[in-house]
């Protein structure tokens, strides 16, 4: 099926990144979708995180900034429509959003300090990919008590304390 089908190659465009969120908000709607999302290969929810700060999709994101907010938007019609309460998706994705931002922060111990003078980028666009998965961090996050509740218990404040401390990122960004 459809889901099945997912992965980073396949999701390569505009269409795609809009078009797959709403089927997941759909499937949700009941229980066996919900279990067929958690146990779906493909891991559709992580996908979509990992897209987010996928170095390869930054183009595609930075052109179609409204992107991260359909994602998002579909993503938290998922956990409000969530027939088990608020427990496996919440987790799920909340386990999501704290896996995107330690890749982050591995990524960033690799790229070199920020120099005022150097106009090359040396971080692979990494405040552009922040920027999009910010926006998707901000509409799931502000919009669900529970689900903020959730990443606050999973020490979701201090990772985000450490992305705006990044020595790779120019000062005023944090």
């Amino acid at each position: 099926g459809i889901v099945a089908a997912l992965s980073k190659d396949t999701m390569r465009s505009v269409e795609c990144l809009s078009f797959v969120p709403g089927i997941l908000g759909a499937i949700s709607l009941h229980t066996t979708g919900e279990d067929f999302i958690l146990d779906a290969p493909s891991k559709p929810i992580r996908l979509l995180t990992e897209i987010l700060i996928d170095p390869d999709f930054t183009p595609l994101l930075h052109s179609q900034p409204e992107l991260a907010q359909i994602m998002s938007t579909h993503v938290d019609k998922v956990l409000r429509n969530r027939p088990s309460g608020q427990t496996k998706l919440t987790e799920h994705v909340v386990d999501c959003i704290i896996s995107a931002m330690d890749t982050i922060l591995a990524q960033a111990k690799t790229y070199p300090a920020w120099a005022p003078l150097e106009a090359e980028d040396r971080t692979e666009f990494l405040s552009d990919r922040l920027v999009a998965f910010g926006r998707f961090c901000w509409s799931v996050l502000g919009t669900n008590e529970h689900t903020l509740a959730k990443f606050l218990d999973r020490k979701g404040l201090a990772k985000i304390q450490e992305l705006h401390e990044l020595r790779c990122l120019p000062y005023h960004l944090c």
